[in-house]
């Protein structure tokens, strides 16, 4: 989608995804090294599923997803809806990223996307302002961020 095409306010969901347990561990071990991510702490496997579905002494989540990883499944997801297509040209910002829950072993998720704003720029090119919303299979919010991208334009 060119520039030109891109109305503030409009909204886009992904299709949903799962998220397991051996992404978070792989992501962990080769970019966030953390014991909360790479399981170095847990005594016990961990199953995929929602903390609140397991038996009372397991509900201590002994692994959850690195933010970074949310923040690349909210990336592909948004992706994946094929909105850019081939006129995305360069990502120049990542604003605003908060991570509001955490991302457990085989959570459901999906990608909400606004535009909040578009310019262009002083070098003529066309800016588009994306505000990304991770929410899990309940709709509670996990994560989010803003994003600008440089998108082609009609003219060239």
């Amino acid at each position: 989608m060119k520039y030109e095409e891109f109305v503030e306010g409009t909204e886009y969901e992904s299709d949903e995804r799962v998220v397991s347990l051996g992404e978070m561990l792989a992501f962990a071990e080769l970019y966030d090294r953390q014991a909360i991510h790479v399981g170095a702490s847990a005594q016990r496997p961990v199953a995929d599923g929602p903390v609140a579905d397991r038996p009372a002494a397991d509900r201590c989540a002994p692994v959850i997803a690195s933010g970074y990883l949310g923040l690349a499944v909210t990336w592909q997801l948004w992706l994946d809806i094929g909105v850019f297509g081939e006129d995305a040209v360069a990502g120049v910002a990542l604003e605003h990223a908060r991570w509001v829950r955490p991302m457990e072993p085989g959570v459901r998720v999906r990608a909400r996307v606004r535009v909040t704003r578009t310019w262009v720029s002083s070098k003529g090119k066309g800016m588009v302002q994306l505000q990304l919303h991770l929410v899990d299979g309940a709709d509670e919010l996990l994560s989010f961020e803003t994003v600008a991208v440089m998108a082609r334009r009609a003219d060239g």
